[in-house]
């Protein structure tokens, strides 16, 4: 009997991944004490199940996953909370959220899809597609109750060519009924300032305090959250976590770390390393500005570079992958610039003694993608004769020589458009970080289209109906590296951070605009007018892998005004 049992269960099984093409995947958490225990149970989708970080006490689990286009994710989490001292059962707060994104790496851009809930409750289910477009996925769940939390997350390789008779996916503009956008908090509680750093991602026990604070004061980290200056960030055994800066460097904190996010002063941005390792991709800072990183014997200048940081206590080294670091001997003052592929020891006495070391295997042993210390160069200015012009493929090969202007090498973006009871849509679309650039605008209730080109340093106005052309210079205002002086120029603060479809970003503004900036893309503009507000808000950001370029082509049967 038994046996027979047995067999249908794996029927079953097998039925279920021969109908579905995924199996439901099923953990169980814990996390107690001598007065209280909070048990949890998650299940969710997907193939080719990896554990890739977990927890001596059960109370957190990281996977890798797959997943294939149009498939339906299914996410449950029961959990229960008792204490032992009141002799009761008690509600739990679940959180579940899915998002999905497209690009790879650092170009991965939001999509809408998935979504997020919360309750208050012992179980909390949650269902959705996975978009067409979508390459990549990151689940989370948590569930807190009695001073306890346990934590899931997942992360999914959307693979094509999956479930062939799935459901085609509905606009994605649509979001379900339940769908809150999460504006990004911070996570402690102190009141210092915003230092416009926030958690990119994480995984495992990442929690963060004011620095003047006590250990018992730590909060449980999330994606997204804000870190405020003065903020003590730590990571525990196999976590690790992502500091994303305003300007879209990064700090990838690896396990068993401590960092402490000190306050801005003169245009100086400071971490202190306590204990652990780390590594930095600062692909360019602002005008004027620089980041230091202190460790007991050492400070290390940064600037435009990749760079990992080990902290022993009896020593502090410095692993250069990328770009140039200065670091200095906090007790010898002395200071020595290293190359790449040298690393700096430096002991109690303040002596730096510099070696070499490989690269590559520096690259594995701190987990640095070696594509990102490629890109680095492949991104650097190279010196060339005076005169000499470089030319830019609008397919989205860009040279040296350009600047960019946005972050991402080529997106559209959808705006929605307002002035007054008028109404209306924008499409922005553009190529070569932004050296190549189409703004359509439509309003509502008319036949016509506005029609901007622009092409580098020069903006032609397309009118489709008198087929002619204007010509004039481009001068937009470059927020990626924006200086105090540019600034100056246009009368404009900083004001704080806001977010706009998603997108956590950087608020410039004067007495007449304002501009929500997210990788040097104005993602909402205000303009305060004699005539009323005008508002333009991006609504939905989209990172396609190839643009075509007649898109950028300014008509050559047009006559040039």
């Amino acid at each position: 009997m038994t046996k027979m049992i047995t067999k249908i269960w794996m029927l079953i099984a097998l039925l279920m991944v021969a109908t579905t093409g995924y199996a439901q995947n099923t953990v169980n958490l814990e996390d107690s004490d001598d007065k209280d225990v909070l048990r949890s149970k998650v299940s969710f989708s997907g193939t080719n199940l990896t554990a890739i970080a977990g927890s001596n006490y059960n109370k957190l689990k990281c996977f890798d996953a797959v997943l294939s286009p149009g498939q339906t994710v299914n996410v449950t989490c029961d959990a229960t909370a008792f204490s032992f001292a009141q002799k009761k059962e008690t509600t739990c707060v679940i959180v579940i959220a899915l998002d999905f994104f497209v690009g790879e790496g650092d170009q991965m851009v939001h999509i809408d899809g998935g979504g997020i809930k919360r309750i208050e409750s012992k179980s909390l289910k949650f269902s959705c597609k996975v978009p067409a477009n979508a390459t990549a996925g990151q689940l989370m769940v948590n569930c807190i109750g009695h001073g306890h939390k346990t934590s899931c997350n997942v992360n999914y390789k959307i693979k094509k060519g999956g479930n062939t008779n799935a459901n085609k996916q509905t606009s994605t503009s649509k979001r379900p009924s339940w769908w809150k956008e999460r504006e990004p908090e911070p996570i402690s509680r102190c009141d210092h300032p915003l230092s416009g750093i926030s958690i990119n991602d994480l995984c495992g026990e990442v929690s963060v305090r004011c620095n003047d604070d006590e250990d018992d004061s730590y909060e449980f980290a999330e994606l997204d959250g804000l870190i405020r200056e003065e903020d003590r960030t730590r990571t525990k055994e196999e976590s690790e976590v992502i500091l994303g800066l305003e300007d879209m460097n990064t700090y990838h904190i690896r396990p068993n770390s401590i960092v402490v996010i000190r306050t801005e002063k003169n245009n100086v941005s400071k971490f202190e390393m306590i204990v652990g390792s780390i590594w930095a991709n600062i692909k360019k800072m602002a005008e004027g500005k620089s980041m230091e990183l202190e460790m007991s014997h050492c400070v290390s200048g940064i600037k435009g570079t990749i760079v990992a940081f080990e902290e022993t206590g009896k020593e502090s080294r410095v692993y250069l992958f990328a770009g140039k670091v200065e670091v200095t001997g906090k007790k010898s003052k002395k200071k020595t610039m290293l190359k790449a592929g040298q690393a700096s020891i430096v002991g109690s006495d303040g002596k730096i003694k510099v070696k070499k070391f490989d690269i590559e295997k520096g690259a594995k042993k701190f987990g640095i993608p070696m594509k990102d210390i490629k890109n680095h160069y492949s991104n650097t200015p190279t010196s060339s004769s005076k005169g000499s012009s470089t030319k830019v493929s609008s397919s989205g090969t860009i040279s040296e020589k350009v600047q960019k202007r946005y972050a991402m090498q080529r997106g559209t973006i959808k705006y929605k458009y307002a002035k007054g009871k008028q109404t209306g849509e924008i499409i922005r679309t553009f190529d070569s970080y932004g050296h190549y650039e189409r703004v359509a605008s439509k309003v509502k209730g008319s036949s016509a289209t506005s029609l901007n080109i622009y092409r580098g340093e020069k903006a032609y106005k397309v009118d489709t109906k008198a087929k002619t052309v204007t010509q004039s210079k481009h001068e937009a205002i470059n927020f990626l590296n924006i200086t105090e002086a540019e600034l100056s120029k246009h009368k404009l603060k900083k004001k704080g951070t806001a977010t706009v479809a998603g997108k956590q970003c950087v608020v410039y503004g004067n007495a007449n605009e304002d501009y929500y900036v997210w990788q040097g893309i104005t993602l909402k503009k205000v303009i305060n007018s004699k005539d009323g507000k005008i508002v333009s808000e991006a609504v939905s950001i989209t990172q396609p892998t190839k643009i075509d370029a007649n898109k950028f082509k300014v008509p050559s049967n047009y006559t040039l005004k």
